[in-house]
């Protein structure tokens, strides 16, 4: 069983570094981008933006942030350095955890700056946007400092607020979020090119919108704030500019002055297709995508991946309960054929799971809890069916570790005590620390920064015995 086990990490280390290849920023923009030099069309150079072409001739502004920012500066310098003005890169050098700080602030006002004095209305206005633009891109409004941005951001994460609701007060409090960055350009052509990370690819919450106006956010706002009870703990100046304001509409026809392309460039969905071929051509498991859009508490979806796969095809009914895992009702139903018919297959899954913190917590992340969560499930006794996952942030980074993830198989936790540590760990979520004295900590996994972000993949490796 040792043996095996070591053959199914590989394996599944094989398949995750085969998903983040396929979502290398450098690669995604140079697939989607063509840079004709001697086009015949006007003598002119274009750049080719899916059916659209947009001429070139010295008057291009480039402006990136996100974890995928520099690959993609990388290849757009390559396609059409000579007609590149000027271009602005906001890196993950500050905004740590994926929070804003002040070095993100100054480099979002250079790009105000940039775009507000600089351009001319014949400009082109290039956008680069990936997984964690958010936190690079914080100009908060008049009636917000940078310092009660963060605090608010910090308890709406304690409280488990999704990617969306997270996205949405961003939008509120920012000037550039929200099609801020588009508005305040003075190039009437912009080109936004993303690399998402966002369930459900949505143009207005991935980096929450820089290019995409998706209406006034206010009264949203105002509805998150107090779903979680935090209007007591939201400065007042705040809340008194969402009332005020909250019917406004700061489009200003922005779509009738401006030409503006957004293309998803890289997805989560590319990712686990990728991951899909590899296991199909050269491993010996037939893959399934379960889903791209998976939510819901780490925990529990750890627990309810084992569950499913060890619960009989006659005895599964298709729930609220395990809804989250699929994409609708006729994968669960394409599923439970695969398992009928197959023994060895690999699940992917991808999306972004939350935790709720508690006072006082730990060190870990969601990939990590995810994965002990379900090792904890599997029945180490057993014998007729072996189990390998591995939930790892595409980014390499999962909450405020040095581990993009862990894995979880059948044995990883076998004795009273660490059974009991595991579940201490989780509840107090120090399941860094757990993982990091158990074997070693050879079950974290530890891939360094990928400079890239499509969210979180889950792969699980299932060989039935025969």
């Amino acid at each position: 069983m040792i043996e095996k086990m070591k053959n199914m990490k590989a394996n599944a280390l094989k398949l995750f570094r085969t998903a983040i290849d396929a979502v290398d920023p450098y690669t995604c923009v140079k697939h989607y981008l063509v840079f004709n030099n001697n086009s015949s069309h006007n003598g002119k150079a274009e750049l080719h933006v899916g059916n659209n072409h947009i001429t070139l001739d010295h008057n291009l502004y480039v402006a990136a942030f996100g974890k995928a920012a520099i690959g993609m500066c990388r290849a757009i310098d390559e396609l059409c350095h000579e007609h590149i003005i000027k271009g602005i890169a906001s890196v993950p050098v500050g905004a740590e955890h994926n929070l804003p700080d002040q070095a993100a602030m100054n480099t979002a006002q250079r790009i105000q700056t940039m775009i507000s004095d600089t351009m001319c209305a014949d400009d082109i206005f290039l956008v680069l946007i990936s997984g964690g633009g958010s936190a690079l891109l914080p100009l908060p409004i008049d009636a917000l400092s940078l310092e009660e941005e963060i605090q608010i951001i910090k308890l709406l994460q304690s409280k488990g607020a999704n990617i969306q609701e997270l996205n949405t007060v961003r939008q509120a409090m920012s000037q550039l979020k929200n099609g801020g960055l588009a508005r305040i350009a003075k190039a009437t052509t912009i080109i936004g090119l993303i690399l998402s990370d966002v369930i459900g690819d949505p143009l207005e919450f991935i980096a929450s919108g820089p290019t995409f106006y998706s209406g006034n956010k206010n009264r949203q706002t105002l509805n998150i704030f107090n779903k979680y009870d935090l209007m007591n703990r939201i400065p007042a100046q705040f809340l008194q500019h969402l009332k005020q304001y909250e019917n406004t509409n700061d489009d200003q026809n922005i779509s009738s002055i401006k030409q503006i392309y957004n293309i998803i460039v890289g997805s989560n969905r590319i990712a686990l297709e990728a991951a899909a071929h590899l296991c199909h051509q050269s491993l010996n498991y037939i893959p399934f995508i379960m889903t791209t859009c998976l939510q819901g508490e780490a925990r529990e979806v750890g627990r309810r991946i084992v569950e499913l796969i060890t619960t009989k095809p006659s005895q599964l009914i298709y729930n609220d309960n395990i809804a989250c895992l699929f994409s609708d009702k006729s994968t669960f139903d394409a599923f439970q054929t695969l398992r009928k018919e197959h023994k060895r297959y690999c699940l992917l899954l991808g999306g972004e799971t939350t935790v709720v913190m508690k006072n006082n917590a730990g060190k870990g992340g969601r990939c990590q809890e995810l994965a002990v969560s379900a090792a904890l499930t599997i029945d180490n006794n057993q014998e007729d069916i072996s189990i390998l996952l591995l939930a790892a942030g595409s980014d390499g980074i999962d909450g405020p570790t040095d581990a993009a993830g862990a894995f979880a198989f059948n044995g990883m936790i076998t004795n009273e005590d660490d059974i009991k540590r595991a579940h201490i760990s989780l509840d107090t979520h120090d399941i860094y620390t757990y993982l990091s004295e158990i074997n070693d900590g050879a079950n974290l996994l530890k891939s360094g920064h990928t400079s890239t972000n499509v969210m979180d993949i889950i792969i699980v490796l299932v060989d039935n015995k025969e």
